[in-house]
């Protein structure tokens, strides 16, 4: 099996480009955008994100039935130890599964 093709970020071009090269956002509008009106793509019914929160490791599942996203929102609430977040095309919810 071989490597995947390294794609370069290019993060110093844009760290080096000057503030008017970009426009300007209010606060509450860019979260009204970006928190606000996110969409998920067709097909996919829910997207999960694991955090765990002794390894800090991060986990996204998506899922194209609800029933297996049950399935695995209830496996993580089970274990314990992680946050996580839930994403459907109707809502966004952050569940601590510690408090549980």
């Amino acid at each position: 099996m071989s490597k995947r093709k390294y794609y370069p970020n290019k993060w110093k071009q844009v760290e080096a480009a000057p503030a008017s090269y970009f426009e300007s956002i209010d606060f509450d509008l860019f979260m009204d955008w970006k928190m606000g009106g996110y969409e998920l793509p067709e097909g996919v019914v829910c997207l999960l994100r694991e955090r765990n929160l002794k390894t800090n490791k991060v986990s996204e599942y998506t899922y194209m039935q609800m029933s297996a996203a049950k399935r695995r929102t209830n496996k993580i609430i089970k274990q314990g130890d992680s946050e996580l977040t839930i994403c459907t095309h109707s809502q966004v919810a952050h569940v601590d599964a510690t408090n549980l």
